[in-house]
This record gives structure tokens, sequence and C-alpha cells, in this order.
């Protein structure tokens, strides 16, 4: 279904999420992970080390969708609070 590198991209999009969430508001944990995903991909272009994808960035969108889910539904829900 997804190739290794989207895989890739999903889980540590995931793992940043899921970590800045102890430091940030769930919305700017979000955006800084998708900027430093979108930023990736811009270096990736500019250095030539790379191959800039926008699948890349769907996949990281999609590790951050799954970091909500998981928040929300662990933390939020069932332990009933938000900070």
């Amino acid at each position: 279904m997804f190739k290794k590198d989207k895989l890739l991209h999903i889980f540590i999009s995931f793992l940043l999420f899921m970590t800045l969430i102890h430091f940030l508001h769930p919305h700017i944990a979000a955006l800084l992970t998708l900027a430093l995903g979108i930023a990736k991909e811009i270096y990736d272009q500019l250095s030539g080390k790379g191959t800039p994808e926008y699948k890349d960035i769907l996949a990281n969108f999609l590790g951050i969708l799954a970091g909500y889910i998981v928040f929300y539904s662990v933390i939020v829900f069932a332990l009933g609070k938000l900070n």
C-alpha cells in the first residue's frame, strides 16, 4: 500500500507530533511538524541530495493526523483532560 519511504514519513511525523504536544498546544505542534516536513522537501530540492515529492508532504500530514487521533482518543476522551 505505502512505500517504505512514505511509511517512514508517516512514522517520523507521528513521533515528532506526539513529542511536541508535550511542550506546545496540539495545533502549534501540528503546524510545526508539517512545516519541518515541508522544509525537508525544500532542502531535498535545493541540495539535490534527495527527491522532493508532494506525496512525502501528504505522508507527513497522515502521520500528524494519526497523532491527533491518538492524542484526542487517549488523552482527551479516556483521561478526560487536555493539558
